[in-house]
C-alpha cells in the first residue's frame, strides 16, 4: 500500500504544555480522514504541523510526493475555518489565477481551468466580482474551487461547515465528497462527514486514536462519551 503521509512519534509542546504527544499515523493516497476531537484537543495544531507551519515539533511527518508529482502539481492545499483570512485577491478570477500562475501555467490554460472550476462550483457568474461580496458559503466554495483548480495531492479542511446554515452545509458536503484526492477533515459536523470519510482520527488527552471505520466511533455512544465527542 502506498502511503502519502507518514507521521512518526510527533510531539509538540507550547511552552511547558504538551499539545500533541507521540502522534503516529499513515494515510494512503485518496483516503478521506475525519479528524475528530473536542475543542482544544490539538486538531488545529496537527493541521499546522502537516502544513509545516510549526517547525519546532519533535518526531517526523513525511510526505511521499516525488512519484506523484505529475498527477499532483500542488502538494497540500488547506482551507482554514475563516475564509476571509485566506482570500488574498480583489476578484474571484484573480483569486484562482494566483495559484495557477505560481504553478507556471500559461495564460490560455489558466482561463480554461478557472472557467471549469468556477462552473463546477456554481460561481462562474461571480468571476469578475470581489470575493469579499460573497456569502460565507460562497467563499468556502471559492476556496474549494481554488483547490480543485490546483489539483492538490492532499486537501486539508479545518471546520469547513462552521458558520453555515443547514442547506449550505449539505451542499458543501456534496462538493467535498466528489473531490478525488487525499483529504483530512477536522469537523464537529458528524452528520455530514460520516457519508464520505473512511477512517476517523481522534485526538484525546494529547494522543491519537485511530478507528478504521468512522462508523465504529460515531455509532457507539460509549466511545463518543469516552473521547468527549458527544
Amino acid at each position: 500500500m502506498s502511503f502519502i503521509i507518514v507521521a512518526e512519534n510527533t510531539t509538540y509542546r507550547y511552552g511547558a504544555k504538551i499539545v500533541l504527544e507521540n502522534i503516529s499515523f499513515q494515510i494512503s493516497e485518496k483516503e478521506k480522514i475525519a479528524l475528530l476531537g473536542k475543542n482544544g484537543s490539538g486538531k488545529s495544531t496537527l493541521i499546522k504541523a502537516i502544513n509545516r507551519l510549526i517547525p519546532s515539533y519533535s518526531g517526523r511527518i513525511s510526505f511521499r510526493f516525488e512519484k506523484l508529482r505529475h498527477d499532483y502539481p500542488t502538494d497540500i492545499y488547506t482551507i482554514f475555518s475563516h475564509p476571509d483570512e485566506q482570500i488574498l485577491m480583489n476578484t474571484v478570477y484573480s483569486e484562482l489565477a494566483l495559484g495557477l500562475l505560481q504553478q507556471g501555467r500559461k495564460e490560455e490554460e489558466i482561463d480554461a481551468i478557472i472557467e471549469k472550476s468556477l462552473s463546477y462550483f456554481g460561481l462562474l457568474p461571480y468571476i469578475h466580482e470581489s470575493p469579499y461580496c460573497l456569502s460565507s458559503g460562497e467563499k468556502k466554495k471559492l476556496l474549494l474551487a481554488t483547490a480543485f483548480s490546483l489539483n492538490p495531492g492532499i486537501l486539508v479542511l479545518d471546520e469547513p461547515f462552521s458558520n453555515l446554515d443547514a442547506k449550505s452545509k449539505k451542499e458543501l458536503s456534496l462538493y467535498i465528497s466528489k473531490l478525488d484526492c487525499t483529504q483530512i477533515i477536522a469537523s464537529h459536523e458528524y452528520e455530514y462527514i460520516r457519508s464520505f470519510c473512511t477512517k476517523a482520527f481522534v485526538l484525546y488527552n494529547h494522543r491519537l486514536f485511530i478507528f478504521d471505520r468512522i462508523q465504529d466511533i460515531l455509532d457507539n455512544p460509549s466511545f463518543l462519551a469516552e473521547y468527549e465527542l458527544s
